[in-house]
């Protein structure tokens, strides 16, 4: 039978609609926080759930990436957080716990997070009907609309195709951001406690970070390349969404940490020259041969301190006052011109040898 002009207009318009729909932001996705809330409302009226429901609540899509790629027990401490934060009989439990001093707390990490958690969750509880209305009028569009800008703002020359939205996640957990492979899960309380400008930031500093994932070699064997690419990737990604060193160490306050964290985050930063140099100084010992491989492959490991964010941020920040911006982004698949660069803004006490410079570019 013989198509109409009409329904095949008809039926383009619905491939190009279908194709356009194919290619939308990926919505921010939140399954894991209905289910959170649901199950809130259960042990609210002293209704004990049953493992069924405990297991499909870790089995939504944020709770199981979640639990998937930080440890097996997260779901313990979930679980636990929540009972105690909604279930009126542990009152006295739940109290107990927040009633620890900050210092002797911070000696034991399994309390600290479960106390963390529950923190968090006892303002989650607080602030349900809040939330409920904010999640209902997000803008998720607009949201990744304003990051993918962010990020094309930021590159040099962007290679456009690679600039993309990535999956996020919203659940109920500590109140952090996890970029898992690039699919970030996010604490919604602190995500809707954010600004705007502070979401689109972030969002734009995770992107950055897959964007670049396409220009790095799967082949980097060497534990020193992998050392400075620690600090190059989270260095530059913090130029996005970080002004100051007391950006970096917010994390710290939202987590409800003891000062002595801070002091030491401060204080990796603050010895960043120092630490470089002691970096120097061991390879020229490996070059020498005056320490094993395995020794120096071991004591490489030192000098991720943070996942390298501290150190990595003091060298961008020095780069970027000197004027070298430009040059540092538009080499971030090189960790020889950062270093390079680091090497051209540092003071001539603290610069880094020929010796190392030439060994560094001689890496794979």
């Amino acid at each position: 039978m013989k198509k109409s002009i009409p329904f095949i207009l008809l039926s383009l318009c619905l491939f190009i609609s279908n194709s356009l729909l194919a290619h939308k932001e990926t919505p921010i996705e939140f399954s894991s926080v209905s289910a959170f809330f649901r199950m809130a409302d259960k042990i609210g009226t002293e209704n004990t759930p049953s493992e069924k429901e405990w297991s499909e609540l870790f089995a939504t899509d944020g709770y199981s990436r979640c639990i998937a790629a930080t440890f097996d027990e997260k779901e313990m401490f979930l679980r636990r957080a929540m009972e105690l934060a909604y279930d009126p009989r542990r009152q006295n439990e739940k109290d107990s716990i927040m009633n620890i001093p900050g210092e002797e707390i911070s000696e034991e990490w399994e309390t600290l997070l479960l106390r963390v958690i529950l923190a968090n969750f006892i303002e989650i509880k607080e602030n349900e009907s809040d939330i409920k209305e904010m999640l209902l009028n997000l803008d998720d569009s607009r949201i990744y609309g304003d990051a993918i800008s962010k990020l094309r703002s930021f590159l040099v020359n962007p290679v456009d195709s690679l600039i993309y939205s990535i999956p996020v996640s919203l659940v109920f957990m500590e109140p952090d951001i996890l970029n898992l492979s690039g699919n970030m899960i996010w604490d919604c309380n602190r995500f809707l406690k954010q600004s705007s400008e502070e979401r689109t930031d972030r969002l734009a500093r995770e992107m950055f970070l897959s964007y670049i994932s396409h220009f790095s070699s799967s082949e980097i064997r060497s534990p020193l390349i992998k050392v400075i690419l620690s600090w190059q990737n989270e260095g530059i990604a913090d130029l996005i969404d970080k002004k100051s060193l007391a950006d970096l160490s917010v994390g710290f306050t939202h987590f409800g940490l003891p000062e002595s964290y801070v002091s030491e985050y401060n204080r990796v930063y603050n010895i960043t020259p120092s630490l470089i140099k002691d970096l120097e100084q061991l390879t020229i010992s490996y070059i020498n041969d005056e320490i094993s491989e395995d020794e120096f492959n071991t004591d490489l490991s030192d000098f991720i301190r943070f996942g390298g964010t501290p150190t990595g941020y003091y060298i961008s920040t020095l780069i970027r006052e000197a004027g070298y911006e430009k040059e540092m982004i538009s080499g971030f698949a090189s960790p020889v011109i950062f270093m390079e660069l680091y090497n051209r803004c540092i003071s001539e006490e603290y610069s880094l040898s020929d010796t190392f410079m030439e060994y560094l570019k001689n890496l794979k």
